[in-house]
């Protein structure tokens, strides 16, 4: 998921085609391209595949949305805030798949990421089995890495974790990535 853009923005500013591919429900303005699809809808991961060998993709970075996974769920809401509108975690890491005793919609966020994980996982085998150089980012602390399908993908040959502090390359913020 793009979001805005940036890194597509800079592939493109160093001249290289570059494009980010989002959903409809993508809140922020574009700095590139971007191709709306909504992953968490299982006919348009085949589009998605079908574009990349369209395309000739020769390196493909992928972020997933981290909001299910989100160690900010886990922090107490300020004081005087309402509690009923504060996120409550949705995942652990002894369940990274989801909590079954939220309420149905907090159930439904995480079935619809977690197959947007599941593509994930499987666009970053297809991408190795192809050649396809890949990378995938989300927060250091993310639940996302506890999940099964993760482990298994530094498993494939040539494949590693790398700690990405944004903050080291014009990042506002300390914001440490894997």
């Amino acid at each position: 998921c793009s979001g805005s853009a940036r890194l597509s923005k800079t592939f493109r500013n160093s001249g290289i085609e570059a494009y980010g591919i989002d959903s409809r429900r993508n809140v922020h303005v574009p700095l590139a391209p971007t191709i709306t699809l909504d992953l968490s809808e299982p006919v348009q991961d085949e589009l998605l595949t079908s574009w990349y060998e369209d395309k000739n993709v020769v390196f493909n970075h992928m972020a997933p949305p981290c909001g299910t996974c989100s160690r900010a769920r886990e922090r107490p809401p300020p004081a005087g805030c309402d509690e009923r509108y504060v996120p409550r975690p949705l995942r652990t890491e002894e369940e990274p798949y989801g909590l079954m005793d939220r309420s149905a919609n907090e159930v439904m966020k995480v079935v619809r990421a977690n197959y947007v994980y599941v593509v994930i996982f499987h666009l970053a085998v297809w991408c190795s089995i192809r050649g396809i150089r890949w990378s995938i980012e989300n927060p250091s602390n993310s639940i996302l890495w506890h999940m099964g399908l993760f482990k298994i993908l530094l498993t494939l040959p040539g494949v590693c974790d790398v700690d990405f502090d944004a903050c080291m390359h014009g990042g506002s913020r300390p914001k440490r990535q894997d």
